[in-house]
């Protein structure tokens, strides 16, 4: 035999052996990856929680780089009168890119998010049935903050989501339907992906439905697309007593207007951009109750104006980038006391 043939029958058998290993490696991450990969999301987001998060079942197809989550849950707060799960999502699909390896982070061409359904409670006195949570994710870093972490998420999907939130002091409920989202990317990297989703938003909030407006042609056209959010003075009474223990002030009255412009786009690169205005009317900020404490009741005004308008040039939330064109505050009011201690 030439040496020539012998150097092709050297190269056929390398040939053939990458590919029995490469076929070898897919058989293996094919067994070992979902139970793998299922042990390590309850284990780490049971300890994260600190509430019991399970998994029904994990499918990964290494070939395709995709993976399938079904029947997660996150369970309801221990002091809970209910045991229904705080958090349950039907099914999460993924498919990841090859890409991931090179950037050395996630890199994402599809997430959909199927059925997720989320219960919140009311307590009363500030309290709600999540407090737990919130407590865990608000400490104050030990270390400085750090560089955000890096991340691509493209033709994000979510798909009949619901919100139910009881209050159990007033005896009433507050419901989400039909909750459906698309979004062309999540990314402060810039990769380059193919996008197939237009930007949307609509859902039905007891029972008025709310639909935004998508602007411009076809995103995998252009690789711009965004979405319209408009707002027409929103009273927030109906809900001041579950915003209180959320801000610094007690807020006892306003209305909300707002024209955003949700702005996607893949070139000259991957950018989320917010441009548009916000605007607080008739608002009455209070300091918190005789005893110095915030209660869900209304308090003593302090602070009061007509209005407050906040125009915003160039925002860019996922890079931590926010440029203000205009901010305006009319007839502002203050109304100090100085208590006898």
């Amino acid at each position: 035999m030439t040496t020539s043939g012998l150097r092709l029958r050297s190269a056929v058998r390398w040939l053939l052996a990458g590919v029995a290993a490469v076929m070898l490696l897919w058989s293996v991450a094919w067994v070992a990856v979902p139970p793998l990969a299922k042990r390590l999301i309850e284990g780490q987001a049971s300890e994260a929680l600190g509430r019991a998060v399970t998994v029904g079942s994990v499918d990964f197809s290494p070939w395709s780089l995709t993976l399938d989550l079904r029947d997660l849950s996150v369970a309801a707060s221990p002091q809970a009168a209910d045991s229904s799960p705080q958090l349950a999502i039907a099914r999460v699909h993924v498919n990841a890119s090859m890409v991931s390896l090179f950037r050395l982070a996630p890199v994402i061409d599809a997430a959909e998010i199927q059925g997720p359904a989320f219960r919140l409670n009311y307590l009363g006195n500030e309290r709600y049935d999540i407090d737990d949570l919130i407590q865990r994710f608000t400490r104050p870093a030990a270390a400085p903050t750090a560089a955000p972490v890096a991340f691509a998420v493209h033709n994000l999907v979510v798909s009949g989501g619901s919100i139910d939130f009881r209050d159990a002091v007033q005896g009433t409920d507050h419901t989400v339907r039909d909750l459906s989202l698309t979004l062309p990317f999540l990314s402060n990297l810039d990769a380059q992906r193919e996008v197939v989703v237009q930007p949307h938003l609509s859902f039905r909030l007891n029972g008025s439905a709310f639909d935004s407006s998508a602007e411009g042609t076809p995103y995998a056209q252009t690789r711009q697309g965004g979405v319209l959010v408009k707002l027409d003075a929103l009273d927030l009474a109906p809900w001041l007593p579950y915003l209180r223990p959320l801000l610094p002030l007690d807020l006892n009255a306003a209305t909300l207007s707002a024209d955003l412009g949700l702005h996607f786009e893949q070139s000259p690169k991957t950018s989320l951009r917010i441009s548009g205005w916000v605007q607080a009317d008739k608002v009455r900020l209070g300091l918190g109750g005789a005893g110095g404490g915030k209660t869900a009741a209304a308090t003593r005004d302090v602070l009061m104006f007509d209005r407050l308008k906040v125009d915003l040039a160039d925002v860019r939330p996922l890079e931590r980038y926010l440029q203000l064109r205009a901010l305006n505050l009319a007839s502002p009011t203050v109304a100090l006391a100085r208590e006898a201690n």
